[in-house]
């Protein structure tokens, strides 16, 4: 019988971005989107009410997106 075994280092990695896509993504969810939707709220508001109203950046809002949460994913991971 021949009986491949997988490599130990491919099961730690593979656990290692297990954890970091799960612990990650789970700060998105309950931080950063929370805040950033707060954020782009109290801008669109601001702007309605003053139309010379300049948007200040944030970094919630800058963060939000899926290419952003899957950078800091890999760079956990790394």
């Amino acid at each position: 019988m021949n009986k491949k075994n997988i490599p130990v280092e491919f099961v730690y990695q593979l656990f290692a971005l297990i954890i970091a896509i799960i612990v990650v993504h789970a700060f998105y969810v309950s931080v950063v989107r929370p805040n950033a939707a707060e954020v782009i709220e109290q801008q669109t508001l601001a702007a309605q009410q003053n139309p010379d109203y300049v948007r200040e950046r944030s970094t919630w809002v800058l963060v939000k997106d899926m290419e952003q949460e899957s950078c800091f994913i890999l760079m956990f991971w790394a």
